[in-house]
């Protein structure tokens, strides 16, 4: 059936269907991957600088997409884009510049 994601036997959770469990998990764990990877691109960029040269968060989620394909793309700019806000919110970024640079990498 067409939009409907793999419940791997849970029960129905009162309103959220055992699928949107499976969806909301792989989501976070899509954006706890993407966090730390983005921590570690960010902990190598230069004192001086505000971009990171090298971001291995965008390895993670072009890995994802070739492997998952297109079905998996919503989920992947959802993770991208929380990942994103988090790892520069915890390195002392404004809220807007966290927020458009993880709407700006999810749109990558």
């Amino acid at each position: 059936m067409k939009g409907t994601y793999p419940t791997f036997g849970l029960p129905n959770f009162g309103y959220l269907p055992a699928g949107a469990l499976v969806l909301f998990g792989t989501v976070g764990a899509f954006a706890g991957a993407y966090f730390l990877a983005a921590q570690f691109g960010l902990a190598l960029r230069a004192e001086s600088s505000d971009v990171a040269v090298f971001w291995p968060a965008s390895g993670i989620a072009a890995g994802v997409l070739i492997l998952c394909g297109r079905r998996a793309y919503p989920a992947l700019a959802l993770g991208v884009v929380i990942g994103t806000i988090a790892a520069n919110l915890l390195s002392d970024r404004q809220l807007l510049t966290a927020l458009l640079k993880g709407v700006c990498n999810a749109a990558e």
